[in-house]
């Protein structure tokens, strides 16, 4: 076990939070030119399956070297277009010109003329781990417009991550389609391990501080609360046993290491290490372009959508000031990546505890092109906004923490007094769906300055011209 861990940490195996795996996989840009170099070194072999052994818990494998997979896997790793993955993948010119073939063609679509077909003969893959009704009928339907096919494939399909891997879904939706899109919720790769019977006073005096060194948050498989609640607050800790996921990004060898470290053990459960789906994983082994239709940690072409909303409604872009109330969530991010290519200023106003990931808000800061400013002073925020938005305070596998999140959310609605502050030319725009009257009011969504509807039908022409970009059409 030992002699796994010390050949991980030699081959560069790491315990990255999602940020970091951004800045990590983004490092690896050089003047435009993608280098393929990050799947080797986190992709290890075939997911390896939890057994007892000795009381505790064990993997069956060890993590490749780097040189086992760019061996025989590199003429399958991706050429030619680059994917769309984070919005700061491409430089300032592209994102211009990308949103200007977006206006071009959604005006010959509006004017009737059909003859525009240039996805003829072709297939798209679109892989939901997350149900959308925007993200499947925009993708759909614009593909179907431009000439193309739609393949939809939903949770229940391909279980991407579990029943099969998501590289091997890659390297066979590929052959199939000229290009992949794919709504998960994981970003990078994550592991997960079930321990099940656990005596806690093993998981409180050993793993406990091992988990918080290295981000790691436990995931209940049965009660009210799940997702990314801390090991203090976990009201499974109040228990004497219980049965749990972890939730980290690393490879096997951690999982190893904390099994022996925590004394935990599976009770003959069967398999129980395994990987979830992620869309660097797909992009890596795809030989045809993937666009990220969401992750739990960016929404490139939801931003890219606002982005021409904006456009169309202020006249640019550059130097307008957005301001976004509510959760730091993935939209934020995007927004974030968004700001260090294109110069505007952008404000994120959210109670304390929800800011957006800290190397994000420094990735965009860093760049120096925009003004950030993270703050949780929603009135001053606003003043003086071109836009006000905002999105649902609890996002899609956080509905259980939605009555927690409303007593912390307190002061961010988004109400007409605070549009009133915002000014008479601020916008209100929100990625949808919404829940009226919890994030926004009803009368701030119908009001003549919400722009939420055109901002929502943008979706399909946004991804048009996204699409077209990565055929080279």
């Amino acid at each position: 076990m030992a002699a796994i861990a010390a050949a991980a940490i030699s081959g560069g195996a790491s315990l990255l939070s999602n940020g970091a795996a951004l800045s990590s996989y983004s490092s690896e840009y050089t003047g435009g030119i993608l280098r393929r170099t990050l799947a080797p070194r986190l992709l290890p072999s075939p997911v390896p399956v939890a057994r007892l052994r000795g009381g505790r818990i064990s993997c069956r494998t060890s993590a490749p070297s780097h040189s086992a997979i760019s061996g025989t896997k590199s003429d399958e790793m991706k050429s030619g277009p680059k994917d769309f993955l984070h919005i700061n993948d491409f430089d300032k010119e592209t994102i211009l010109k990308i949103i200007n073939r977006a206006s071009e063609v959604k005006a010959l679509l509006k004017s009737g003329d059909r003859s525009f077909l240039p996805f003829k003969g072709k297939t798209m893959a679109m892989i939901f781990a997350k149900p959308s009704m925007r993200t499947r009928v925009s993708f759909e339907t614009g593909f179907f417009l431009l000439g193309g096919h739609a393949i939809y494939l939903g949770p229940d399909d391909i279980q991407m991550g579990k029943r099969e891997e998501t590289r091997d879904v890659a390297r066979v939706l590929s052959r199939y389609n000229d290009i992949l899109m794919a709504r998960v919720f994981s970003h990078q790769v994550r592991w997960f391990v079930a321990f099940f019977d656990i005596p806690m006073a093993h998981v409180i005096s050993h793993a406990q501080p091992l988990m918080r060194s290295h981000e790691i948050t436990w995931m209940d498989q049965n009660p009210t609360q799940t997702g990314n609640a801390s090991c203090d607050d976990h009201p499974s800790f109040a228990e004497g046993r219980g049965n749990f996921e972890l939730d980290f990004s690393s490879e096997a060898p951690l999982i190893l290491h904390i099994a022996e470290v925590g004394h935990m053990y599976v009770a003959a459960k069967g398999d129980a290490c395994y990987r979830r789906e992620d869309i660097l994983d797909l992009a890596a082994y795809s030989s045809v372009p993937v666009i990220n239709g969401l992750t739990d940690y960016n929404h490139p072409c939801q931003i890219m959508a606002d982005a021409l909303t904006i456009i169309e409604h202020i006249g640019q872009l550059e130097g307008a000031k957005v301001v976004y109330v509510g959760d730091g969530n993935n939209i934020v991010h995007s927004w974030l990546l968004l700001a260090s290519v294109v110069p505007f200023h952008f404000v994120c106003a959210c109670p304390k505890g929800f800011e957006p990931d800290e190397k994000t808000v420094e990735k965009a800061r860093s760049a120096g092109v925009s003004k950030i400013e993270i703050t949780d002073g929603p009135k001053e925020a606003v003043k003086g906004a071109d836009v006000v938005y905002s999105d649902v305070w609890a996002s899609m596998g956080q509905k259980e923490e939605a009555s927690y999140r409303k007593q912390k959310f307190q002061g961010f609605q988004i109400d007409e007094a605070l549009m009133e502050i915002a000014g008479p030319k601020a916008y209100f725009m929100h990625c949808l769906p919404t829940e009226r009257g919890v994030e926004v009011t009803n009368g701030v969504i119908e009001a003549p300055n919400s722009i939420v509807f055109p901002q929502a039908e943008n979706r399909m022409h946004a991804q048009n011209a996204i699409m077209l970009h990565l055929l080279g059409l």
